[in-house]
Parts: structure tokens; sequence; C-alpha cells
């Protein structure tokens, strides 16, 4: 059954440059979380429907209301959103005809310094609040036919079996 798009997002591409695609499908296996990217399938409007997005979006008001957000998590919020939400029936396209910018500044104060050395403690604490054991943020394909992506993937510890090649 086709839905319209409850949220519509764009490609922050400073994010793209130094992260690589925040967009694109979520998986559960053996309860790990991963974030596939999906960056090469478009439609004839430059949209292509995905479980998660950057947070840079347009969406219907109305029905994002109706979706929850655990406002208490000082991390993990992001994925959390899109992965409870996906069963309430949330539809998610990302159009590549329009970006937003983010700009950085940077900061070396210690405050900050020390929110950022926390942050994979955070972030593992968030995911299994939500019952994964571990998350894994995909940014780019891998190919199971090449050797450096595999053993990539073996040296983290995942099989490579658990990663899409598709």
């Amino acid at each position: 059954l086709w839905r319209p798009f409850d949220i519509l997002g764009f490609p922050v591409l400073e994010d793209e440059r130094m992260f690589g695609a925040f967009r694109g499908q979520l998986r559960v296996t053996n309860r790990q979380l991963f974030l596939e990217p999906m960056i090469e399938q478009l439609s004839p409007d430059g949209c292509v429907r995905v479980d998660i997005c950057p947070m840079v979006f347009l969406a219907r008001t109305a029905r994002l209301r109706s979706f929850k957000f655990q406002e208490e998590l000082r991390v993990g919020e992001h994925e959390q959103f899109f992965y409870s939400n996906a069963y309430f029936g949330l539809q998610v396209a990302v159009c590549s005809d329009s970006s937003f910018p983010h700009f950085r500044v940077n900061t070396t104060s210690a405050g900050y310094a020390k929110r950022r050395e926390r942050m994979p403690e955070l972030m593992l604490s968030a995911f299994r609040s939500l019952g994964f054991e571990r998350a894994m943020f995909l940014f780019r394909k891998y190919d199971h036919g090449l050797m450096q992506d595999y053993d990539e993937l073996l040296g983290k510890g995942v099989p490579p079996w658990y990663i899409s090649d598709d």
C-alpha cells in the first residue's frame, strides 16, 4: 500500500563530505542496529523512500505531532525517533534536489571536549535502552566481492553476511 510521505529529508552536504550519507535503511540483525546508506536509488521526482534521514526535513505538522519523540534521551534520539515510529507508519523520503548547509564551529572548550569523549558511552547506553547491543553506521555501501571491505567488517567484529550489499 502506497502512502504519502510524512517527512521529506534533504542531504546535509557538509556532513556527507565529513562522514558519508546519513540516510537509508534501518535494519536489525541479532540485536544489532545497522544504518545502511541508500544513495543510488532515485525516483523521477528526485526523492527516494528511506527509513532514516538527517534531522533537516519538511514534515506534515499534524502527522508529525502524532509520532513519539523521547525528549529525555541525550543522544541516540534521532535513531530512536525513526526506528520506533516506523511501527506507527512513519513514511520518510530524502529528496536530492535540495540540500541544507550545516556549518560547524570549532570549539576547544573543556566542557565540549568532555562531552565528546563520553559520546560513545552515551550512545551505547541509548541503544541498549532500545534493546540493541550495538549500532553501526555504514556511511557507504560495502561490496562483498572486495576483500578490503570483507576484512574491514571482520575487523569491526561484524560478520559480513549481516551487511546488505544490494
